[in-house]
């Protein structure tokens, strides 16, 4: 089986797609702050058995009810709860909301 090819060549001023220094500047910070938020999971997760992909694997299961006026997240999961635990995440029972005006979210 033939090897894959790469297909290099010499960045330019294409490469980079940037509106604004601004805008690059918003991304760098993002990426920053995206990069500390992984450390920090990582760094708290090191002796268990979770490494931070699984963890948000298993907590992006966690569902909730919308309504009007709250939200009710629904029982979490062994591993979910888990999760929470190591990271010293308290999940709520209810969240009231502030902004009833979004109808389009309300479970009927």
């Amino acid at each position: 089986m033939p090897a894959p090819q790469r297909h290099c060549h010499a960045p330019t001023d294409d490469d980079v797609r940037v509106q604004t220094e601004e805008a690059f500047r918003g991304h760098l910070l993002l990426t920053f702050m995206a990069a500390v938020a992984v450390k920090l999971i990582q760094d708290k997760l090191k002796d268990s058995p979770y490494n931070p992909i699984s963890m948000l694997l298993n907590m992006r299961n966690q569902k909730c009810k919308v309504y009007e006026n709250a939200v009710i997240p629904q029982k979490a999961y062994k591993k979910a709860n888990d999760c929470y635990k190591l990271l010293g995440v308290e999940c709520p029972l209810k969240i009231n909301r502030t902004d009833s005006k979004s109808k389009d979210a309300v479970c009927k």
